[in-house]
C-alpha cells in the first residue's frame, strides 16, 4: 500500500475531490455521521496509534457535533468522492471525537477526560476538525503532537492552508498564525467572524468586486484596506459596511475612537464620547414658578 503523509494530506484531499461521490454517512444516535471508514474504538489514542501503525496507516482524529452543517456538507460532497474514501479508508485509522460528548478519551500524554473536556484542553474551536498524527508516539497532547490539522469545512474545489493551521507550541488556546488561500466566498472562513491570526486570502479584479464581495456577509466590524489613491480611500470608507474602516494600518486606535460594529457584529459603541453615552441616561428638566 502507498501511504500518503499526513503533512500532505489536507492539501491531497482537497485534490481529488472531484469524481462521482459515494452514499453520503448515516447519522448516529448520537446525531454525528457514522461512516464505513470510521474506527470505533476505546479512544485511547494511544492505542489507537499502535492499532493504526500496525496497519500500515496514520492516526486521523476526526472532530464533529450534532447539527454541524459543515459537518454535513463534508459528509455529503466531499468525504464520499471515491479518491477520498478510498484514502480515509485504506491510508487513515479515523478517530471520531464528539464536541460536546461524554465519553472518555486518553491522550498521547495519558490525560483522560470526557470528549468535550478533551476538545476543550486542546483549544479546538471548529468543526469539522481534522488532526492528523505521526508514526511515533510522542507524549504530549494531541494536537501539539500533530503533523497537521485542518480546522473548519473544505469545499470540493477547495482551499489550501499554506501556513500553519494547527495549535501554537505555547499550548493553551494559542493558535499559530495561519493562511489560506483558494476559497470560495461561501466557504464558512468566509462567512464568520474568526477572532483569531487565520487570514483567508481572496483574489479581486476591481475596486466595485472587491467591495461587493467584502460587504456579502453579515457581520461588519472591522474593514481594513491598503491605497495610495486618497480618491479610492475615501470611496472605500463610504461603501465598505462596516462599523470601523481602516486604511494603510494595522491598528483600530485608541480609548478615543467609537469601537463596534454593524449587522451582525453588534450593536453600540465602547470609547470615546459614544461610548460615554451608553453609560448616562438624557434627563429632562422643566422649571416653572421660580418667582413666587
Amino acid at each position: 500500500m502507498t501511504r500518503l503523509f499526513p503533512a500532505l494530506a489536507s492539501a491531497a484531499l482537497i485534490a481529488l475531490a472531484t469524481a462521482l461521490p459515494a452514499p453520503a454517512a448515516q447519522l448516529g444516535d448520537d446525531g454525528l455521521h457514522k461512516a464505513p471508514w470510521m474506527h470505533d474504538t476505546f479512544k485511547d489514542l494511544r492505542e489507537d496509534l499502535a492499532e493504526a501503525n500496525a496497519a500500515g496507516q496514520r492516526l486521523l482524529i476526526l472532530i464533529e457535533q450534532r447539527g454541524c452543517i459543515y459537518c454535513t456538507k463534508m459528509h455529503e460532497e466531499v468525504y464520499p468522492q471515491p479518491e477520498i474514501e478510498k484514502m480515509l479508508s485504506e491510508d487513515f485509522f479515523v478517530i471520531q471525537i464528539n464536541m460536546f460528548g461524554d465519553v472518555e478519551v486518553t491522550d498521547l500524554d495519558g490525560t483522560v477526560l470526557p470528549e468535550k473536556d478533551m476538545v476543550r484542553h486542546w483549544g479546538m474551536l471548529f468543526t469539522p476538525t481534522m488532526i492528523f498524527l505521526p508514526e511515533e508516539l510522542k507524549e504530549m497532547p494531541a494536537p501539539q503532537a500533530a503533523v497537521a490539522i485542518m480546522p473548519g469545512a473544505f469545499e470540493k474545489d477547495g482551499a489550501r492552508v499554506v501556513l500553519g493551521g494547527k495549535p501554537h507550541a505555547l499550548g493553551g488556546l494559542f493558535y499559530e498564525p495561519t493562511i489560506v488561500t483558494d476559497l470560495d466566498d461561501d466557504a464558512e472562513m468566509a462567512q464568520t467572524e474568526i477572532f483569531g491570526p487565520v487570514f483567508p486570502i481572496y483574489r479581486f479584479a476591481t475596486e466595485d468586486e472587491v467591495i461587493e464581495r467584502a460587504n456579502a456577509t453579515e457581520y461588519g466590524l472591522v474593514a481594513y484596506a491598503y491605497t495610495r489613491d486618497l480618491g479610492r480611500g475615501f470611496r472605500l470608507s463610504r461603501a465598505l459596511e462596516a462599523g470601523m474602516v481602516i486604511l494603510n494600518s494595522g491598528s483600530v486606535g485608541t480609548a478615543s475612537v467609537p469601537f463596534g460594529g454593524i449587522k451582525q457584529s453588534g450593536y453600540g459603541r465602547e470609547g470615546s464620547y459614544y461610548g460615554i453615552e451608553e453609560y448616562v441616561d438624557v434627563k429632562y428638566v422643566l422649571m416653572s414658578g421660580l418667582g413666587r
